[in-house]
């Protein structure tokens, strides 16, 4: 049967249903409150896209201790202070009947020490590329058992605030990429020195949080498939052995982050699509697959659903367009960037969230239009 974004969809491990495959993307912002508690501001940008009929809503990345912190405006999940904020945005998401989820972030050796005020740790020592300095320590085996138990924590303070799930960040650079890259990860112990080796660390993360929400609450993974910019050291089978190994253990849904969704790998230019591969490694497994990355029309998610997604997260389409559902729907081809600051403002977008936009080529428009 073909599959169609506008489907209802039943996450297949918690058994709960979004009422389509369109998942607002998580997505870095910068308009919480320096202290990592949730802003008005933050609650009115994502309450809009439920409000907009996106299915199932992401966070940003919240951290899940202090030292993770990375960017200003981040959101925490480090502590119970950060609960009872946060029920307000669970709240505001459902009463538009979508489903929410709380994307677990430590920063490692991309955290921010003028924020944080604490050294930076990694799977090693990392070094700074042009000037040799050292930025991170290698992390002592007690300091990985404390982030284990950390991200287990802020899973459950997720599922005390009115989470109905939370996605694993393990791409783009952060933490637990660190320990998946072969560039950033040498050590040879129990957390490195070969590629299934390199892998436990998010696998131990993994195991933890299901022993409290498997089949309660929704259980996510996002991973980055494959070297991007200056996040090295990931080879594209060695995603698939990821990949399988996450299916095995039931994860709800696996996002690849790609960032154009239609891509092919860069290893395998002329093979099948990059999300083909993980559909082919799929089969036999009940596990979700959900991707992102350009994704504008309608036309553009039915082709990325044929290739082999069954979920779609949209980000920068999203942004601009908090309805893009019903644009979608009534086949209306929603407009492309750059758009005027009037208009994302519209779109429920705080003054740091359009300057953050701004680092984006031809998001945001020189000139107001």
């Amino acid at each position: 049967m073909t599959k169609r974004f506008d489907d209802s969809i039943i996450y297949p491990i918690s058994g709960m249903k979004a009422p389509n495959r369109l998942v607002l993307a998580p997505m870095t912002n910068q308009q919480s409150h320096p202290d990592g508690t949730v802003s008005e501001e933050e609650i009115r940008f994502l309450e809009m896209r439920a409000q907009g009929e996106f299915g199932t809503v992401a966070t940003c990345a919240m951290y899940v201790t202090d030292d993770g912190k990375a960017w200003q405006g981040q959101m925490g999940l480090s502590s119970d202070r950060f609960i009872s904020p946060l029920r307000k945005l669970t709240q505001a998401i459902h009463r538009h009947g979508s489903l929410v989820i709380a994307q677990l972030f430590h920063g490692g050796s991309r955290a921010n020490p003028e924020l944080t005020g604490r050294n930076l740790w990694s799977a090693s020592d990392i070094f700074h590329r042009s000037s040799g300095q050292l930025i991170a320590r290698e992390a002592p085996e007690t300091l990985i058992e404390e982030w284990i138990t950390a991200f287990e924590q802020a899973a459950i303070r997720a599922c005390e605030a009115g989470f109905d799930g939370v996605e694993i960040h393990a791409a783009h650079g952060y933490l637990i990429h660190q320990f998946l890259s072969a560039a950033t990860n040498k050590r040879t112990d129990h957390w490195g020195g070969t590629p299934k080796k390199r892998m436990n660390f998010l696998l131990a993360i993994l195991k933890r949080i299901q022993r409290h929400l498997k089949g309660k609450k929704i259980v996510g993974v996002r991973i980055s498939p494959e070297d991007f910019s200056f996040f090295t050291g990931i080879d594209f089978d060695e995603s698939l052995q990821t990949a399988q190994l996450l299916f095995e253990s039931e994860v709800d849904y696996l996002d690849i982050s790609l960032w154009n969704a239609l891509k092919k790998p860069e290893k395998y230019p002329d093979g099948p699509h990059a999300i083909t591969y993980f559909a082919n490694q799929k089969v036999g497994h009940a596990s979700l697959i959900r991707t992102a990355g350009e994704i504008y029309t309608r036309e553009q998610a039915q082709q990325v659903l044929h290739l082999g997604a069954d979920l779609l997260a949209i980000g920068r389409a999203a942004i601009a367009h908090h309805h893009l559902p019903e644009l979608w729907r009534r086949d209306i081809l929603p407009s492309l960037p750059p758009y005027s600051e009037n208009h994302l403002a519209a779109q429920g977008l705080s003054k740091p969230f359009i300057n953050y936009m701004k680092r984006w080529k031809n998001f945001v428009s020189e000139t107001e239009q």
